[in-house]
């Protein structure tokens, strides 16, 4: 399957995506906690590739993946 080139189905929407991105990296939260933000959108969008490099992100920066569940949902992964 060939990847979506978001570029060029809304170069507007694109830009505006990447101006909030860069934005949060650089407005002073901790990365751990960002990533962790990226793993939760992840999980909502059932991303399974996406949830998988997020789990990476939050691992290498010494977090652990599982805080970012609310309570509920780690109630039933229990």
């Amino acid at each position: 399957m060939p990847s979506i080139d978001y570029r060029k189905i809304s170069a507007t929407g694109y830009q505006a995506f990447m101006q909030v991105h860069r934005y949060i990296g650089s407005c002073g939260l901790e990365p751990a906690l960002v990533h962790m933000v990226y793993l939760r959108i992840s999980q909502i969008n059932g991303c399974a590739y996406c949830v998988r490099q997020q789990h990476v992100f939050v691992a290498a920066l010494g977090a652990a993946p599982w805080r970012s569940w609310s309570r509920r949902e780690a109630a039933h992964r229990r």
